[in-house]
């Protein structure tokens, strides 16, 4: 099959649909070939032509994403673009590979902000999606986190709801019901319903050991005065009687800051109990972010980013986060930062020692 023919500019259209059709008979037919030559033409001259190849892959993308997996350098190539379709559209695919090669994804997340400090809502959704994927999984989940709790930008909540035991559940229910002040944007599985302030999703039962993460995504109006504590929760039900509903409810608490000079520096524990102190026996590790920016009314060049870490800390622990400028170095207890503009720096920081 010659996929370029079955394109729907092709066929003289506008609408998606032979672009929607081609993409199933590609999944269906595991066709390699024909992902590779819609690839070759997303850097074409032909507008059209590549407007419909990044759809039909980023559609192969959702159904089948090993499929387009191996052309992951060029999605993340065309989050550059200056054609706000093709950003967006890589981002789609990006967002669809995010589950099948993580770790190429989480290499490529400094292209990733750069697009989405940039892009369209559409754009900073996907990566949001892709992001939230990557911080489901454990290896990657404090490189990722930080990015998906910026306050006074998109903020992003996260429920893991499960059937902790073998026996099937009754038809279930999560309620999140989110900081009014807060506007929402999208949320993962697709709501029921949202009304006001409150998300609602009405899921099926679960079986032995099922479980579903909800997502949430918010954001933070520009004008919340700094120092204003985010209440939100989360509830979930079925329609069984449980044993305990004790773990039926969580809630989150984040307060807005923002960065000024000078600038702030956070510090959360692994567990998350606490802000102010190491719990021995439960906490692993202590995460910083430097929140740092340029106020001034011209590009700032040559930005240094210094700060020095307690004493108390193993420096043989260190694991270094990911920055949203070029990767910092490390020397003795101080982490430096260089790039420019406005910017949060991300430090997975050691261990205390014991």
């Amino acid at each position: 099959m010659r996929v370029l023919e079955e394109l729907a500019s092709a066929y003289g259209r506008n609408d998606e649909q032979p672009n929607s059709a081609l993409a199933e008979v590609i999944v269906k037919k595991r066709d390699a070939k024909g992902v590779s030559d819609l690839v070759a033409v997303l850097t074409g001259k032909d507008k059209a032509v590549r407007n419909d190849a990044i759809k039909v892959l980023y559609e192969v993308g959702a159904r089948r994403s090993e499929l387009i997996a191996t052309h992951l350098g060029v999605f993340v190539g065309l989050l550059a673009s200056k054609d706000n379709r093709m950003v967006w559209g890589a981002m789609c695919a990006v967002d669809a590979i995010a589950d099948t090669r993580p770790k190429a994804v989480v290499a490529a997340l400094p292209k990733v902000m750069a697009a989405v400090d940039k892009g369209s809502v559409f754009t900073r959704d996907h990566a949001v999606k892709a992001m939230v994927k990557l911080a489901a999984n454990k290896t990657y989940a404090r490189t990722v986190l930080p990015l998906l709790h910026e306050p006074g930008f998109d903020y992003g909540l996260h429920a893991y709801v499960s059937n902790p035991t073998p026996q099937v559940s009754g038809p279930v229910t999560v309620v999140c019901t989110f900081d009014a002040a807060l506007t929402y944007l999208s949320a993962t599985p697709v709501p029921t319903n949202v009304s006001g302030n409150t998300i609602t999703w009405d899921l099926p039962a679960y079986g032995s050991f099922g479980s579903t993460v909800c997502h949430v995504l918010l954001k933070v109006p520009a004008g919340t005065p700094l120092g204003t504590v985010l209440y939100s929760n989360f509830s979930v039900s079925n329609t069984l009687t449980e044993s305990t509903l004790a773990n039926n409810t969580d809630e989150v608490q984040r307060t807005v800051t923002g960065s000024y000079d000078p600038n702030v520096r956070e510090v959360r524990t692994s567990s998350g109990q606490s802000n102010t102190q190491y719990i021995i026996g439960t906490d692993e590790w202590l995460q910083y972010t430097i929140h740092f920016q340029n106020t001034g009314t011209d590009t700032a060049f040559t930005v240094v980013v210094s700060d020095t870490l307690p004493a108390a800390v193993d420096m043989g622990t260190f694991e270094q986060g990911l920055p949203r400028i070029p990767s910092p170095s490390t020397s003795s207890r101080t982490a430096r930062c260089t790039g420019r503009s406005r910017t949060s720096c991300c430090l997975t920081a050691p261990r205390t020692k014991r």
